[in-house]
């Protein structure tokens, strides 16, 4: 079998300019080429095989992946289709306006049917120099079932939790994804991802998490200016409507949005991180704070830190957030007001 190392991408992409620059004729050029297996750490790519068509008008190109696989995941798609009807090829490779699909086996992710996400993308190889290769893609999926990702989202628990009762024992509804990442040769210089959730369901094997007609939206955002300066890290998770049980807690959601926002910044040379939050549920109350962390050992060190209470109604936050842990106690049946 075929295996093309990742490290060779950048002398196939010479090679291909070459053949397709300007001023190699007005016949149609045909190029198909089997590359066989294709991988790098932690994922594998099986029967690729790209055709590329040129003329005086245009490049066109289709790339055809037979299975990709995630071995440390145990995930496996089935099928991808990359599409790309403007192709531009010269001191690297651009294609816009391109179309994807995935063609996963949902009987393999603990499902019952086959199911294909489909995506728009936008794509930048290139140009090489002596800091790399640099490159950007930016992702915008069509909606498709959450379901097919219950068996990913559950391998990455299985990395954090040690009982199986904690992953996730369904997972309901729709999702739709955008992307926009770019980097320069392994290293990531600026990720943004926005997760739409609709009709989002979720529980575990225990039943102390679970979510109902969730709909919202979770922002994500990671900037790495230069290696001597860190990661600067910023999420958003907002729900417009639904209900979520967290045990003890369980908090419906109506009017207006509630909102987490967390920003962040870790420092790998000195070690440090420091965090901000900011929790809003409209009409009930606002938490706020940061904390100065330092690794200096297997425990992070709080240096310092801050948290701000602003209660608009003491009586739903008593019911809705501090009730449910003092059932038992004394504190358990208060008359709350203010």
């Amino acid at each position: 079998m075929k295996r093309l190392q990742i490290s060779r991408l950048p002398v196939s992409l010479g090679l291909l300019a070459a053949l397709l620059a300007p001023g190699s004729g007005e016949a149609m050029l045909g190029l198909t080429t089997d590359l066989g297996e294709v991988e790098g750490q932690g994922w594998r790519l099986d029967q690729v095989s790209l055709r590329i068509e040129h003329d005086s008008q245009s490049t066109r190109s289709n790339l055809t992946i037979g299975r990709v696989v995630l071995p440390e995941q145990g995930v496996v798609i089935q099928k991808v289709e990359l599409s790309c009807p403007g192709l531009v090829i010269n001191s690297g490779v651009d294609c816009e306006r391109a179309t994807v699909e995935l063609e996963l086996t949902e009987s393999a992710l603990e499902a019952a049917a086959n199911s294909t996400v489909t995506a728009q993308i936008d794509a930048k190889i290139g140009p090489l120099s002596a800091d790399g290769l640099a490159w950007s893609v930016t992702l915008e999926t069509d909606p498709f079932p959450a379901s097919l990702f219950r068996s990913l989202l559950n391998s990455g628990l299985q990395r954090v939790v040690e009982t199986a009762e904690e992953q996730l024992e369904y997972l309901l509804g729709e999702l739709q994804l955008q992307l926009k990442a770019q980097g320069r040769g392994g290293e990531l210089g600026e990720v943004s991802a926005t997760v739409g959730l609709s009709g989002f369901d979720f529980g575990n094997a225990m039943g102390t998490k679970a979510g109902e007609g969730l709909t919202g939206e979770i922002d994500f955002f990671l900037h790495r200016p230069a290696v001597q300066q860190g990661y600067r890290l910023s999420s958003r998770l907002q729900f417009s409507a639904g209900a979520l049980f967290i045990n003890p807690m369980f908090l419906t959601v109506a009017e207006e949005p509630v909102e987490l926002a967390v920003a962040g910044h870790w420092d790998p040379f000195a070690q440090q991180a420091r965090v901000n939050y900011d929790y809003r549920h409209p009409h009930r109350f606002r938490l706020s704070g940061g904390a100065k962390l330092s690794q200096m050992a297997i425990v992070p060190t709080l240096e310092e830190g801050f948290l701000r209470m602003e209660v608009e109604n003491l009586d739903l936050v008593y019911r809705h957030y501090l009730q449910p842990f003092l059932l038992d106690t004394v504190l358990s049946d208060l008359n709350a007001s203010g």
